[in-house]
């Protein structure tokens, strides 16, 4: 729910990322928030949102970008689909009005303010998921092997693979700053 948010709020807005080229040399560069978003999950194997209307949604966004178009959220909300449209509209409406803090010399951070920081975490939350279901369809493998198998070689590689299923579940973790 909330990368579909996020996109339809601010997919057409520039990001700042650190760009490397071939030569491995790093510079400064902008990317469309749509962009950043689905270049960071579309390689997350089995990669899919919880509803069928989130998926339709983002499945829009992924054909727009192949054609090297960002979609608004006019798109959307003019979106032929009434699912995809009512959806849209409930998900660009604001719930709250923030006050005005700036009379009192107070900036108050927006998430349109922290645009990157919000990407990067709704991906790390969608990969940490991920993860966790891995590591329990893992785990469960386990306990089977460990039942019904004398092949040590499977054991040790689905151990190897909970292993490296737990370090990145850490990484993802410690980058969001969540607790494992």
């Amino acid at each position: 729910r909330d990368i579909i948010r996020i996109l339809l709020n601010y997919g057409n807005q520039l990001i700042a990322v650190e760009v490397i080229t071939e030569d491995n040399t790093v510079f400064d560069g902008q990317i469309e928030l749509a962009k950043y978003i689905i270049n960071e999950l579309v390689f997350v194997e089995g990669f899919a949102l919880t509803t069928d209307v989130y998926q339709s949604i983002l499945s829009e966004f992924v054909t727009a970008l192949q054609d090297d178009k960002i979609l608004t959220q006019e798109f959307f909300i003019n979106h032929l689909n009434e699912k995809i449209r009512n959806v849209s509209i409930e998900l660009l409406t604001e719930r709250y009005q923030l006050a005005d803090w700036s009379k009192k010399q107070i900036v108050v951070n927006t998430e349109s303010m922290l645009l990157k920081r919000a990407a990067e975490e709704v991906c790390y939350a969608y990969k940490l998921k991920k993860l966790e279901d891995l590591i329990k369809k893992e785990e469960d493998a386990l306990k089977l092997l460990q039942k019904n198998t004398e092949d040590q070689g499977e054991l040790l590689r689905s151990l190897t693979l909970l292993k490296k299923y737990k370090e990145l579940k850490l990484q993802i973790s410690m980058k969001i700053k969540r607790p494992s």
